[in-house]
């Protein structure tokens, strides 16, 4: 896509990618959204957001979430955790000077009365503040005792205007077995309607999937097997 910024990891059969709103046409539709979150995105000086584009609940995973405070100052931040279809829960937080504060995020849906085990099983999370630079960092960490496996992902701003952003993005995978899968996670960060194309390499041939369009918010997850079947 020309219109969005599109970010990629990767850990082990696991990639992530995720949208950032962009200014310029494409194929962006505006959404109407709760005030909060219309407050919260727009371009005034000085608001900031950091995203963080998936996390799971789901077979097994358990998901900490981590912010830092780098600043002498008591930080009020609204933390917004999306549900797999864009739903929300919104929360207001405070961050103690120069502190850290761990989030479960178990334990945070279900006092906000979310459905873990479904809309809210997985999804993406961004957090909200006012500063005039970057006094909040942090990351979310995945992890899955039974399979081995922990996933570390660091605060990314959400800044359109950012030019080290490169257009594609490539995520590596392999040794597919019986039983074995890759999936690739793929979110949208932005208050609008995105369609992104996927390509799949495979035995020096590229398949494309067909456009995947996502409602603000939404997460889709791609098995790697079914797009090879297709």
């Amino acid at each position: 896509m020309k219109t969005a910024r599109l970010f990629l990891l990767l850990l082990g059969f696991i990639a992530v990618a995720y949208f950032l709103s962009s200014h310029g046409p494409g194929h962006f539709r505006a959404q109407s959204q709760t005030s909060l979150i219309t407050t919260c995105c727009d371009q005034r000086e000085g608001l900031r957001e950091l995203d963080f584009p998936y996390y799971s609940l789901r077979e097994g995973f358990a998901s900490q979430l981590y912010l830092v405070s780098a600043t002498d100052q008591t930080m009020d931040v609204t933390l917004a955790v999306y549900g797999q279809h864009g739903e929300s829960v919104l929360s207001p937080v405070t961050i103690q000077p120069n502190a850290k504060l761990t989030i479960d995020l178990r334990v945070f849906l279900a006092q906000h009365g979310a459905d873990v085990s479904g809309e809210f099983g997985e999804g993406s999370i961004a957090v909200y503040f006012e500063g005039t630079m970057m006094p909040v960092t942090g990351q979310i960490t995945v992890t899955n005792a039974a399979l081995r496996l922990v996933h570390e992902s660091e605060a990314l701003e959400n800044d359109p205007g950012r030019t080290d952003i490169p257009a594609a993005l490539n995520g590596a995978w392999w040794n597919l077995a019986p039983g074995r899968d890759a999936r690739v996670m793929v979110a949208n960060m932005s208050p609008n309607s995105v369609t992104a194309d996927v390509y799949l390499d495979y035995q020096g041939e590229r398949h494309p999937s067909s456009p995947l369009t996502f409602v603000p918010h939404e997460l889709k997850v791609l098995s790697i097997t079914e797009l090879l079947g297709e």
